[in-house]
C-alpha cells in the first residue's frame, strides 16, 4: 500500500488512476450539480458530486476555455462540496455520513490504507472523512512522507469544523511535517498563526506547552 496516496489540494490530480482527455458525461454530472445548487437543491447536488469522486479515474477540465489552465475534476468537486452553504453540507452528511463511517471502520479493522485514504478523498465532509483524513495523515508522518502528511493536515485546518476538532493538537502537528519535508517557512507560518490565536501557549500530549521565544527565531 502507497501512504502517499493523499487527499490533494484543489488544483492536483486525485490519487489513483488519472486521464488528461475529458470525460463528457463526468462534465455534464459536474454542471448538472452546479445548477442543482444555483437552485438550492442540495440533495441532488451532493448525490452527483459523490458520485463524481467515487468515479475510479479522475480527469482534467479547462475552467476557462481562453485560459491554458487545467484542473482536477474530483478536486473540483471536493472544492464545491467545501463551499455549499450549512443546508448543502448539511445534506452531505445526512446521505454519507453513515457510509462513511462504515469504510472507515473497515479500513481500520483491515489496516487497509488505501481504504482509508478513499474515505478520506470522497467522504471528507463528513465527521469520518476528518478522522480518516488526520489518520491517514499521521500514517504517512510515521512512514517518512511528510508531504503527504502535511497535505492532509493542511486541508483538515483550512476547514472550520475540522479544524475545531482537531486543534490544538493539528498545527504543531502540521509544521512538523513541513519541517521534515523541507518546508521551514510554511512551518513558521503554521506556528506563527497558532501564536496569534493561542498567546498564552497550547496543550499537547495533555500538557501546557508555552511559548518561549518569537518564532522567527525557531530552528
Amino acid at each position: 500500500v502507497q501512504a502517499g496516496a493523499a487527499p490533494v489540494a484543489a488544483e492536483n490530480a486525485d490519487s489513483g488512476s488519472v486521464s488528461f482527455s475529458t470525460d463528457r458525461q463526468l462534465m455534464l454530472d459536474l454542471d448538472r450539480a452546479n445548477k442543482y445548487i444555483a437552485d438550492e437543491r442540495f440533495a441532488d447536488a451532493v448525490v452527483m458530486l459523490e458520485a463524481i469522486l467515487r468515479h475510479p479515474t479522475d480527469h482534467f477540465f479547462k475552467p476557462d476555455n481562453e485560459k491554458n489552465y487545467y484542473r482536477s475534476l474530483k478536486s473540483e468537486a471536493r472544492r464545491i462540496l467545501g463551499s455549499l452553504p450549512d443546508d448543502g453540507r448539511e445534506q452531505f452528511e445526512l446521505h454519507f455520513a453513515s457510509t462513511a463511517e462504515r469504510l472507515l471502520k473497515e479500513s481500520l479493522a483491515q489496516g487497509d490504507l488505501t481504504k482509508l485514504s478513499e474515505t478520506a478523498r470522497v467522504y471528507f465532509h463528513t465527521p469520518s472523512g476528518f478522522e480518516a483524513t488526520w489518520l491517514f495523515g499521521r500514517s504517512c508522518l510515521d512512514h517518512g512522507q511528510p508531504i503527504a502528511a502535511a497535505m492532509n493536515f493542511q486541508l483538515l485546518l483550512e476547514t472550520p469544523a475540522a479544524r475545531d476538532l482537531y486543534e490544538p493538537g493539528l498545527s504543531p502537528l502540521l509544521a512538523l511535517a513541513w519541517w521534515r519535508g523541507g518546508q521551514t517557512e510554511r512551518a513558521l507560518g503554521v506556528l506563527q498563526q497558532l501564536r496569534e490565536r493561542s498567546p498564552a501557549g497550547f496543550r499537547w500530549n495533555n500538557e501546557q506547552v508555552a511559548w518561549h521565544a518569537p518564532t522567527d527565531d525557531a530552528n
